[in-house]
């Protein structure tokens, strides 16, 4: 992975740019830094590689090879030819930022560093490894781990069923939990040892201890592990050469840092989540916006705008305490429909510097255009 460091270590100044860009001063600075770093990986016949992946989006990405990302990296370089803006949008979307992303991922899988090379756990026939995925559709474990309800995740852990014990006494435990649906990603949440038997069926069955040894890789560590079979209580040794490390972040998994302005599509209940995470205070309370609020059960859309104190943040924050905002057709909604059927997303955004007559005066535009006076929950 070190051919690629200084890529890499370009990340961090990325992430900072692309959640604060109220600094165009530093554009052209972090254009040339991003040209030099690339000077040594420019792939030559970047469009035999790229040709069938464009455009680029956000989602793509996700599915690019290593000379993938390189390719488009390369692309954006080559491009200036052409437009000399493009790098700069690339840049300011966040779309370059993901593909370094992606790129890091890509890099700790080709290694295939083992999760035992990590925990060296020396006796692994006495270990079981619980896969904990969303069940029947109501207990999904990721967004209870990122609401911080660590004790739910434990009392799941640590259940029986009807017919069959989990553990027994003395076990060791490790605890994975899927973090999208169907896909092979998984966080590590908790090692234990089971310290007695409660013979409790259908609940709780066991008192534990943690190993805070392992403590500081809980909600840090990523795994791959692809499961192929129902169960889910498996014993160590059988899967664990398979589970590779894929990544390790430096701080506690929530996947709520800011995507970007042009990413953002959120429910309700993902935005009164996110709003308090210090990545998405920073740029939303940074910008003017217009914004669109999408009804996903009928299609009627509502056109904001926010250019007031806080801006976004400010404006958002409105929704998430009392749902509609103050808006006339939305408080004839109720909150339950608000809460599962709203999404929000950004139409256009501006620095903070900008007059707000220019503001008012897109948001007029998009209302014309999307015509949500008419068939949306616009009154004026």
């Amino acid at each position: 992975m070190h051919t690629y460091t200084d890529l890499l270590n370009f990340i961090p100044t990325l992430e900072t740019f692309v959640i604060d860009q109220d600094q165009d001063s530093k554009i052209e600075e972090i254009r040339t830094e991003f040209i030099a770093l690339m000077k040594n990986h420019m792939v030559k016949n970047y469009p035999d590689f790229i040709i069938e992946h464009t455009p680029i989006t956000s989602d793509k990405i996700d599915d690019l090879k290593k000379i993938e990302v390189l390719s488009y990296l390369t692309l954006i370089i080559r491009n200036q030819r052409f437009d000399t803006n493009q790098i700069f949008k690339e840049l300011k979307s966040g779309l370059v930022l993901k593909a370094l992303q992606q790129l890091a991922g890509l890099l700790t899988v080709e290694h295939k560093i083992k999760l035992n090379d990590l925990l060296r756990i020396e006796d692994l026939s006495n270990v079981k490894i619980r896969l904990n995925i969303m069940f029947d559709g109501n207990w999904n474990p990721i967004e209870v781990f990122k609401d911080g309800n660590i004790q739910s995740i434990l009392n799941g852990h640590y259940w029986n069923y009807n017919a069959k014990k989990s553990y027994k006494e003395g076990q060791i435990t490790i605890g994975l939990i899927r973090i999208k649906p169907n896909e092979n990603l998984w966080l590590l949440a908790h090692i234990g040892k089971v310290t007695k038997d409660l013979d409790i069926f259908n609940g709780v069955g066991y008192e534990f201890e943690t190993l805070e040894e392992y403590s500081k890789y809980f909600g840090r560590l990523i795994v791959r592990y692809k499961n192929t079979t129902q169960a889910l209580i498996r014993w160590a040794d059988t899967i664990i050469d398979d589970c590779e490390i894929y990544q390790i972040l430096l701080d506690v998994f929530d996947n709520d840092l800011f995507p970007g302005y042009e990413n953002v599509n959120l429910s309700w209940k993902e935005l009164s989540r996110v709003i308090t995470k210090e990545s998405w205070k920073t740029a939303l309370q940074n910008q003017k916006a217009v914004y669109l609020i999408t009804d996903t059960s009928n299609g009627k859309c509502y056109v904001g705008s926010a250019y007031g104190e806080n801006m976004l943040l400010n404006r958002w924050n409105t929704y998430v305490k009392n749902k509609h905002g103050g808006n006339v057709q939305l408080k004839e909604l109720s909150d339950e429909h608000i809460e599962n059927n709203f999404k929000y997303s950004i139409l256009d955004i501006f620095k903070a510097s900008t007059d707000d007559n220019v503001i008012i005066a897109r948001e007029s535009w998009w209302k014309e255009t999307l015509m949500t006076r008419q068939f949306g929950y616009n009154s004026n």
